[in-house]
């Protein structure tokens, strides 16, 4: 199954973004072509503050839409199945609005060309979206009156996607790659032949290498106590 995005000004949500893509192509190159975050021909991200009027927004997107299928009809690539959209929670109070609105415009841009996606939001607050079909939503995000509003909204709850964390596009083939970069692999030098502990907290690698339970915490503050001594850098995955 072929998926791609919409480019947003976090790159954390953009590697969230990249996971999900990676995922359905059952890849693990890195990192994902640009072509599969989909922006303005003169970089712009699809987003409706960065135009003057909903027309002009609504031009860009279709522009944008012709410019992929038409390098997608030239290189004989699979159309898409779906379109993950960005959630921006600086802006959360209006961002129902805002991914409700690029969901229906990239479906009309794409039925135009013959094509017909569908829509996922991730890492979403609990909205009632009219016109993205999949949301993504963390646990942790959930409240106690959006638990009420999904039991009794039977639309919205065939909607929602409920999971411990968010995807990402970590792999050990990623981090393999990142390590031995010029600048990385200045920056671990003087870590070398040293005694360190590495703890990376939550995510998931392809081959479930790195996965965050219960247990994994107590066996991790266990061996926090033991290497009290020792030099520890941290890493944490979203």
């Amino acid at each position: 199954m072929r998926v791609i995005g919409i480019e947003s000004e976090g790159a954390g949500t953009n590697n969230q973004i990249r996971g999900v893509i990676l995922e359905a192509a059952g890849s693990d190159k890195v990192p994902v072509t640009r072509d599969e975050l989909l922006k303005a021909d003169d970089g712009t991200l699809l987003s409706s503050k960065n135009f003057a009027d909903k027309k002009s927004y609504i031009e860009a997107i279709d522009k944008t839409v012709e410019k992929f299928c038409m390098q997608m009809t030239l290189n004989k690539e699979q159309a898409p199945q779906f379109v993950v959209l960005p959630y921006g929670h600086s802006n959360a109070n209006n961002e129902k609005e805002e991914v409700d609105n690029l969901s229906e415009a990239l479906k009309n841009s794409f039925a135009k060309r013959g094509i017909s996606i569908k829509t996922m939001v991730i890492a979403s607050n609990v909205h009632d979206y009219q016109n993205v079909d999949l949301v993504h939503v963390g646990r942790h995000q959930i409240k106690p009156q959006d638990e009420a509003l999904i039991k009794s909204n039977p639309h919205l709850s065939e909607k929602i996607v409920q999971t411990l964390g968010v995807p990402s596009n970590l792999s050990w083939l990623r981090i393999r790659q990142e390590a031995n970069s010029p600048l990385k692999k200045a920056e671990l030098e003087h870590l070398r032949n040293k005694k360190n502990v590495l703890f990376s907290l939550g995510g998931k690698t392809d081959n479930g290498a790195i996965s965050f339970t219960v247990k994994d915490a107590e066996n991790l503050l266990s061996a926090a106590k033991k290497t009290q001594s020792f030099r520890i850098s941290c890493y944490i995955y979203q």
